[in-house]
């Protein structure tokens, strides 16, 4: 399952900005994925709550944000956000379309306490 691999790699990233943070507890991890980025964000939830003990404290959760496609014309360098998955201009009709966000899944942020504001149960 492609769902498996990204959440596996985003949990990893996750993992090591605690540790170069000198640790602490994940409370909340925040992405951003659009159209084009593969994934099936029901899947993708289900996979970050299967998996996120392994990498993290339990309890931690997945906020999705969805973001529209957006993209750039080579032609006349307009931005603009892609309405329907026709990829022509709509300034200039040229098809010479980039790409610049909705095609990935992107780690936005995360919600760490500080490892000395954990408690440590008895």
């Amino acid at each position: 399952m492609h769902e498996d691999s990204l959440v596996r790699s985003l949990l990893k990233q996750v993992g090591e900005i605690v540790a170069d943070r000198g640790g602490g507890l994940v409370v909340e991890v925040c992405v951003e994925a659009g159209p084009l980025s593969g994934i099936e964000p029901s899947l993708f939830m289900e996979v970050f709550q299967r998996l996120r003990d392994e990498y993290c404290a339990g309890g931690v959760e997945l906020r999705i944000e969805t973001v529209g496609l957006s993209c750039r014309c080579r032609n006349c360098h307009v931005d603009y956000q892609l309405e329907e998955l026709s990829f022509v201009c709509p300034h200039c009709g040229g098809a010479a379309i980039e790409v610049v966000a909705g095609d990935a899944v992107i780690l936005k942020s995360i919600t760490l306490l500080p490892a000395d504001a954990v408690e440590i149960p008895s």
